[in-house]
């Protein structure tokens, strides 16, 4: 795209799949929407400026919002978007032109039921954005990390310390900066800690959860640990523990 972007994002677009989201991150910040579902991103800061989803599919005029959305950012902004479901029916003209303001050479008309993730940058000349299109399959595009390519003189080692369904501990020895990703899938309510700390969890391959690595010194491997707390059980814990509150008048 010519623009480096100060964070790392995902998409994946799972097509006739009711699944699609934005990662920035290591959170999804799209809405569970039919249609296209879009994301503004600050090129300078990184920060999310705006985020929703069109329903392309019903609606002429939400393809009409979809594009006076993509109109009001300025040029230079970092856009990502997906087809969540069926995005193509009821796309307008209006609404192709503006995704093409993005950097895409792909037009979208007539690709009912198709698979399209695209991180573009508005103002960009045809052909720059990242594009990734199935008519059949799903597919996904990324930037920053999780688009690195692998370095030839990179070592890379890892054992399981411990492995449980909601908790995996892992030592791992890297030269180099890189992108650890496990054979599960990054679902919803998976924390990750590195030696201790919090990092976020991301996408890669797909669906797989990752993590960014740092070089590990000589001899002290990290201590890697995902573990997963999902919101349910999250807010069904601070009820117990309000009710508790309140049985003892606190």
């Amino acid at each position: 795209t010519g623009v480096r972007s100060p964070v790392d994002i995902g998409v994946l677009s799972g097509g006739a799949v009711h699944y699609s989201a934005v990662i920035v991150d290591g959170v999804t910040v799209t809405p569970k929407q039919r249609g296209i579902v879009l994301v503004l991103i600050d090129p300078s800061t990184g920060k999310v400026r705006s985020t929703g989803g069109y329903d392309t599919y019903l609606s002429a005029d939400e393809s009409d919002r979809l594009a006076a959305a993509i109109s009001a950012a300025p040029d230079g902004t970092i856009v990502a978007l997906a087809t969540y479901e069926e995005g193509t029916n009821s796309l307008t003209d209006s609404a192709r032109a503006a995704i093409a303001s993005l950097g895409a050479a792909t037009d979208l008309k007539g690709k009912s039921g198709a698979a399209y993730a695209l991180i573009g940058v508005k103002g960009a000349a045809a052909g720059t954005a990242i594009e990734r299109f199935d008519p059949t399959a799903a597919v996904t595009a990324d930037v920053g990390v999780g688009a690195l390519p692998a370095r030839a003189d990179a070592t890379f080692s890892s054992q399981i310390v411990s492995y449980q369904p909601d908790r995996v501990t892992l030592l791992v020895q890297n030269n180099v900066r890189g992108l650890l990703a496990v054979s599960e899938a990054a679902f919803p309510g998976w924390e990750a800690y590195v030696d201790g700390m919090p990092t976020p969890v991301l996408r890669a391959n797909g669906m797989q959860r990752a993590v960014v690595l740092p070089p590990a010194l000589e001899g002290q491997p990290h201590e890697v640990t995902f573990v997963y707390r999902p919101l349910s059980a999250r807010v069904g814990g601070a009820i117990s523990a309000l009710a508790l509150l309140l049985a003892l008048g606190v």
